[in-house]
């Protein structure tokens, strides 16, 4: 298919199961650190979002990024903004603000 990136329109209303397993990319796979944890989940509901949200602050802030907190977005900012998350009404739209060709994530998938 041509990469994990690729994948979002294939499997963009498909069940959380289907994305974590899928064989060309799913998140159970991921080598992307920011889809760590991912995989050991059984199901994507509020609970589960949370606490992955967690996860991506405290790694954000390690990386000494700063966090805005509006009425339905959170943004963390480097110098721009690097991750956006947005409340919706089914679910959390996460916005990783970088060009595909530069991420360059060498963190083993757990």
């Amino acid at each position: 298919m041509g990469g994990p990136h690729q994948l979002q329109p294939l499997l963009s209303d498909r069940p959380f199961l289907d994305k974590r397993d899928h064989p060309e990319g799913g998140s159970s796979t991921s080598p992307l650190r920011l889809n760590q944890g991912l995989g050991r989940l059984e199901r994507w509901d509020v609970d589960a979002m949370r606490r992955h949200r967690e996860t991506l602050a405290a790694w954000a802030l390690d990386l000494n990024v700063s966090q805005e907190v509006l009425k339905l977005t959170i943004a963390y900012k480097a110098e721009t903004n690097v991750v956006d998350i947005v409340s919706q009404a089914k679910r959390l739209r996460l916005s990783l603000n970088r060009p595909f060709a530069e991420l360059d994530d060498t963190a083993e998938a757990p």
